[in-house]
């Protein structure tokens, strides 16, 4: 008999809550709170490892996601250090799935750059960029799109794009991915 999976996710704002919202994730989602380059990955697992704690008696695996932002570390060392720092805060890491968006959210919209030009239906897919990692998502979306909202476009724009081009364009995603895709979830976003 397969385990029924029951996540809990903890991600970094509103616009990932949203996006959970929107896909009808039916689980427990909490936002950190805390975003930006200068939040330590220390203050990130400590203010988080109480909940995982208590998340982890009923929930598995546990989901957490945060973005790269201005952070001089790569996405995996980010990864590496949370897992350390949650370890030394209580939190079993065995049912942990951590995922870092490299350098947003936004970077991940971008990846299925169809979709984002469709939806957006501007005129620019001669300046398609060559990569979709490491750049400032949010920044280069709106040298685009320059009215868009992140709690109301974002959802619709990530939401609408479609998981198998983010993964093959989004090496950040793909890693973040690849291991949901490998238990018995039922999100359909994640087969499109």
């Amino acid at each position: 008999m397969v385990k029924p999976i029951k996540p809990a996710f903890f991600i970094d704002g509103q616009m990932e809550k949203l996006i959970l919202q929107r896909l009808k994730i039916d689980a427990p989602i909490r936002i950190t709170g805390l975003n930006g380059k200068k939040v330590t990955i220390p203050a990130i697992a400590k203010k988080i490892a109480p909940s995982i704690r208590l998340l982890q008696r009923k929930h598995d695996p546990i989901i957490i996601l945060i973005d790269r932002e201005g952070r001089a570390i790569c996405s995996k060392k980010i990864i590496s250090e949370l897992h350390k720092e949650l370890e030394k805060n209580g939190a079993n890491k065995n049912n942990l799935i951590i995922g870092v968006a490299d350098r947003m959210i936004e970077n991940w919209i971008l990846a299925d750059w169809d979709n984002f030009v469709s939806i957006t239906e501007i005129n620019a897919q001669s300046v398609r960029p060559s990569s979709f990692e490491g750049m400032y998502g949010k920044r280069q979306l709106k040298k685009y799109y320059p009215f868009y909202q992140e709690t109301t476009d974002g959802p619709k724009l990530f939401c609408n794009a479609k998981a198998s081009i983010i993964k093959k364009n989004s090496k950040s995603f793909f890693e973040f991915i690849s291991p949901i895709m490998s238990i018995n979830c039922n999100c359909i976003w994640l087969t499109r």
